[in-house]
This record gives structure tokens, sequence and C-alpha cells, in this order.
């Protein structure tokens, strides 16, 4: 690279940088990022009691609780252990119907998570809010109703399907015959679903 065009693009990136941070410093950045970061945490508890009453509604026994280790799978064990003891104490009290208040306030305070992301985007692409909160609200609740129906979805068709096939097996042996073609469907399905809802959200 010759030294004129080194200089350029040692300006360049330094205009960029420049200009990133400083978009950074005025749409307060860090607040934003600790406002998302909170909320999104304190979403996950009503989140999950949702889907445990969702999971109630439809007799999945026991979903709530996978769904809660695959969410808390990828954090570090000292930090998840505390926090997963506290949803499975919460989780155990049985919850068949779906429209109880505690659902209805739990996906509420679950779409708060939602709220608290696109206010950030909002302030990251500066972008001036026009609809009515009405909307905004209805918008937030049928994303987490979504996201609930995936997790839920996923976790059937990932996690509890298997167990059913093995059962299944040992009553018509002659589904072993089918066993590939039953595995290569349910992980399509459930690798489209994350896709599919992921595309929703945007």
């Amino acid at each position: 690279m010759k030294p004129m065009s080194l200089y350029l693009f040692a300006k360049a990136s330094f205009a960029v940088l420049k200009d990133a941070i400083g978009h950074f410093s005025r749409d307060d950045g860090f607040a934003m990022a600790s406002h998302v970061a909170l909320s999104g945490l304190l979403a996950i508890f009503p989140l999950l009691i949702f889907i445990a009453s969702l999971a109630g509604f439809f007799g999945m026994v026991g979903a709530a609780d996978t769904v809660s280790e695959l969410v808390f799978d990828a954090w570090p064990k000292t930090v998840a252990a505390p926090v997963v003891r506290e949803i499975e104490n919460v989780l155990t009290v049985p919850r068949s119907d779906l429209l109880t208040f505690g659902a209805v306030a739990a996906l509420w305070f679950a779409s708060n998570g939602v709220e608290a992301l696109r206010t950030a985007l909002n302030r990251a692409y500066r972008q001036v809010e026009k609809r009515s909160f009405i909307l905004l609200r209805i918008q937030s609740l049928a994303l987490v109703i979504l996201g609930a129906v995936i997790l839920l979805a996923y976790t059937f068709l990932v996690v509890l399907a298997p167990l059913g096939i093995e059962a299944l097996r040992g009553f018509v042996p002659q589904v072993e015959t089918f066993l590939l073609s039953i595995n290569i469907a349910r992980y399509t399905l459930a690798g489209s679903l994350l896709i599919v809802g992921l595309f929703m959200t945007h």
C-alpha cells in the first residue's frame, strides 16, 4: 500500500471511529445497553411463567422446565444455577388455565423486554416513534406469544419427540424403517421455526 493510500485509509478509519464514538456518546449508548440488558433479564422470568401456562394449557407437562434449561444452558453455571433454582420453584406451581391473571400479567411484563429493545433501536437509528402506544404494545405482546410458541415447539421437536419415538419403537418396531426420515423432518421443522420466527421478529 502506497503512503498516500495508507494515509487516506487511516484518515477514513479515524473519521468512522470518531463518528461512531460520538453517536454512541450522544445517544446514551451505555445507558441504552444497560436498559436493554436489565429489561431483557427481568423479562425472562415472566416469559417462562407464561410458557409454563401455555405448556399446561396444551398438556405438555415438564416442557417449561426443559425450555428453562435451554434458555440458561449457555450461561455460566455459577450464575445460572441460583436463577434456574428460583425459576423451577415458580414453575412447580400447577398451571393449566392460560387466561389467569398471573399468566396475563406475565405476558405483559415479558413484553417490556421487547419495548426496551425497540426504544434502544429507535435511538440508535435516530427514529422518532409515531405509532400509537396501543399498536406498539399489541405488537410486543404478539412477539412474546410467537417466541413462547416457537420455544415450546422447538422443545417438543428436539428434546421431547425423541422420548416419544423411543417409546413408540417398543410397541411398533416397524417405525425403525422410518426413523431417519422422522429425524430429518423434525430437525428441519425445528430449524425452520427458528428462522421463520427470526424473520417475523425483524
